[in-house]
């Protein structure tokens, strides 16, 4: 049997006391004891959630589900053979790259700072954003699977894994990121990555290397997830493979 915690608007969870008079309760953050409204929902978490101090918790967001902290800069150079798989420059290309030669591989980088545009920065190829989306629709299907960072492990592992970080232009890394939020939007009802790559200005060179860079990375996490052995891993393994699908990677970029 595990704790009940109360849902408070700003997204908490407070974990509830029954008081002598047989009320449920729950401190506040400022120490002050208030009855569990009628219509606040309450939660039965079990061990192995995620838990905050105080009595507090929050449930784990998809970045803190699925993100761990960076490999350096010099080990995704290493894996990747040294290239940035996006523009395909070398590494020392990359590093020595000038503001204006920007200019070949995205348009609109004069709206960046300097500094951002040309620093090097690391990218999960498949973005977290949609591995979460995707790890949701499977949850959904599983009602009974509790949505914990041991059940997500699997999938952790496989999103942070070398063979799905790049090394890329900050300029590079920010369009990219635009664009796939923009895709996750509405991915049901979409043309496809490409167009939106190149509403915010990447070239068509970069997109086919973005779109196959891609493709090749999510082919590899859906065959991770489905040596998970486990249904909610197939059913992840599927909503990667549709979001894909949608995704329209393999489509030619205009000349």
């Amino acid at each position: 049997m595990g704790d009940r915690y109360v849902h408070l608007s700003n997204g908490d969870m407070r974990k509830t006391f029954i008081r002598f008079d047989g009320s449920e309760c729950y401190e506040t953050a400022k120490r002050r004891i208030r009855k569990v409204g009628k219509n606040q929902k309450v939660k039965v978490v079990q061990p192995g959630d995620v838990q905050g101090a105080s009595g507090m918790l929050k449930f784990p967001t998809v970045l803190e589900l699925f993100r761990d902290p960076f490999p350096s800069l010099q080990a995704i150079w290493d894996a990747n053979h040294k290239i940035d798989k996006y523009t395909p420059l070398s590494q020392d290309e990359t590093e020595d790259i000038k503001f204006d030669d920007l200019s070949k591989i995205v348009k609109d980088y004069e709206n960046y700072k300097r500094g951002r545009a040309i620093t090097v920065e690391r990218d999960h190829i498949v973005e977290i954003q949609m591995v979460g989306l995707a790890w949701e629709r499977a949850m959904a299907n599983n009602e009974k699977v509790r949505n914990t960072r041991a059940t997500s492990t699997f999938i952790r592992v496989s999103v942070n894994h070398l063979e799905n970080l790049n090394c890329t232009l900050g300029a590079v890394n920010m369009k990219k990121g635009s664009a796939v939020r923009k895709f996750l939007s509405d991915c049901e009802n979409t043309k496809g990555l490409r167009p939106n790559l190149w509403k915010y200005g990447v070239l068509p060179n970069t997109t086919d290397c973005i779109c196959k860079t891609y493709e090749v990375a999510a082919g590899k996490i859906v065959d991770k997830a489905k040596e998970g052995g486990r249904k909610i891993y197939d059913d992840f393994a599927d909503e990667i493979t549709l979001m894909i699908d949608n995704m329209k990677l393999a489509e030619v970029a205009p000349s």
